[in-house]
């Protein structure tokens, strides 16, 4: 599918508002999303995190999680909240760490 060209002609004020109206939206956009990284990145500084971000800071994913958690990796309950604590975790896999002679 050919996209059509088509030739604009702008004054030197209709270039600059141009330019000015684009370079904002473009520093907008990259603003807000160093904004959102920047938000995950201190959510998963938390010391308790839930399974989907847990796994993220990890590095396993959520059915590994899960079976840690059926191996004995504890998860805290605050009502209908369950949370893995980061200490719990490196805890639970130290205390599995075997040498190999």
């Amino acid at each position: 599918m050919d996209i059509p060209v088509i030739q604009v002609h702008l004054t030197d004020e209709q270039y600059k508002q141009v330019k000015d109206e684009l370079t904002k939206s473009l520093k907008i956009e990259a603003i807000q999303e160093i904004v959102k990284n920047e938000l995950e990145a201190d959510k998963l500084k938390a010391p308790y995190l839930n399974k989907t971000d847990f796994a993220k800071w990890c590095g396993y994913s959520v059915n590994t999680i899960n079976l840690f958690i059926k191996q004995g990796l504890p998860v805290a309950k605050v009502g209908t909240v369950k949370a893995i604590g980061k200490e719990s975790f490196l805890k639970f896999m130290q205390e599995r760490e075997q040498v190999k002679l």
